[in-house]
């Protein structure tokens, strides 16, 4: 991350030329060791190593306080490799940043022990993990990118590039992350469904069906890149549950199926349903005005329709009201027709001799 990894040390490079090399600790991180080499030869700045290391002066570090004040002569690996930034030793969040100036501890303006004002970073107070979060993770399926990618999914909403802005390093923004994705894992389903009903885009109709990429844009590639297989299909699951469920509001979802089904059956079903044809079933959905019955146009253009039981009622009530009567039509015989008129012939002859 912060050590450039196409880089040897060798002995001609000039960290091999510092008067002290200390070997590095078991469970240092990479930063951590070479703020310990630069403190213990007595570098006033460790950014004079920044160019020569290949490390980026401006790299963020996070401490433990409490590690610190227990005298620890090296930074933990973990401080930098855990996902969220809390101490697996004494469970409380890491610091990033000076108490007493507020600036944050980067690696070219920080020392081993204390930050550029002076301030040893031991004197920090301890900010213990909440108890929600800490139910959460104790769960053992909920890992910790689980609870930030829920809680960005809270935070950020499906329009804003939740998952790139989730990727700030800064403690304070994990933080809330993490208490939010907490709140939900330890409430779920419910608590899913809010948030979906929080997140969910508004419909151009009341009663005109969404597709779910509408409703929720950007869900499905997130839903992708979630990590964790068993919670991918969790979400999926819950995410399909609030669909099934909309059909019975006045906003409802639909899903684009190969196959029809009982909420978007086809034309033929339909008409089945109701006995009557096909043709004369689609004459009375394209006679109805629009936006009174639920047909919408899926992404191909193709016909969907997403049929409530009002619906179903209000149609059977049109056919019932449009039944049309027959009239019977005169019956020809062509066979006859010569016949009748020779005796219609002699009727008028036997009138005129009389």
């Amino acid at each position: 991350m912060t050590i450039n990894p196409s880089h040897d040390f060798t002995d001609s490079d000039s960290p091999a030329k510092l008067l002290i090399r200390p070997d590095k600790q078991s469970g240092e991180c990479s930063l951590g060791y070479w703020h310990r080499v630069a403190h213990e030869n007595g570098l006033r700045e460790t950014k004079l190593l920044a160019g020569t290391l290949g490390i980026r002066s401006f790299a963020q570090l996070r401490v433990c306080p409490a590690c610190l004040r227990e005298g620890s002569v090296h930074w933990s690996e973990s401080w930098s490799s855990s996902f969220l930034p809390i101490c697996p030793i004494h469970q409380v969040w890491l610091s990033d940043e000076c108490t007493a100036c507020g600036s944050q501890i980067k690696f070219a303006s920080s020392n081993l022990q204390t930050c550029k004002c002076g301030e040893p970073y031991g004197q920090g107070a301890d900010t213990p993990v909440e108890a929600e979060v800490a139910l959460a993770l104790n769960r053992g399926d909920a890992q910790h990118e689980v609870l930030v990618w829920l809680g960005a999914l809270a935070h950020f909403g499906l329009t804003s590039r939740p998952q790139k802005r989730a990727t700030v390093r800064r403690v304070s923004l994990q933080r809330n992350l993490a208490i939010a994705g907490a709140r939900i894992v330890n409430g779920w389903p419910a608590t899913f469904s809010e948030l979906l009903d929080q997140v969910r885009q508004p419909p151009l109709a009341s009663g005109v069906p969404q597709l779910v990429r509408e409703a929720f844009p950007n869900l499905g590639r997130m839903v992708r890149d979630l990590a964790s297989k068993a919670w991918r299909k969790r979400v999926q699951d819950a995410l399909h549950a609030y669909v099934v469920e909309s059909a019975r509001s006045i906003n409802p979802i639909s899903t684009p199926t190969k196959g029809a089904t009982e909420l978007q059956p086809s034309l033929r079903m339909l008409a089945q349903d109701l006995d009557v044809s096909l043709r004369r079933l689609s004459h009375l959905i394209d006679s109805m005005p629009n936006g009174y019955l639920c047909v919408r146009r899926a992404g191909k253009g193709r016909r969907k329709l997403v049929v409530r039981e009002e619906d179903r009622q209000m149609l059977k009530a049109h056919l019932d009201d449009s039944i049309t009567v027959a009239h019977p039509r005169p019956v020809r015989c062509t066979r006859l027709a010569p016949h009748l008129r020779w005796l219609d012939l002699r009727a008028c002859l036997n009138w005129w001799w009389r």
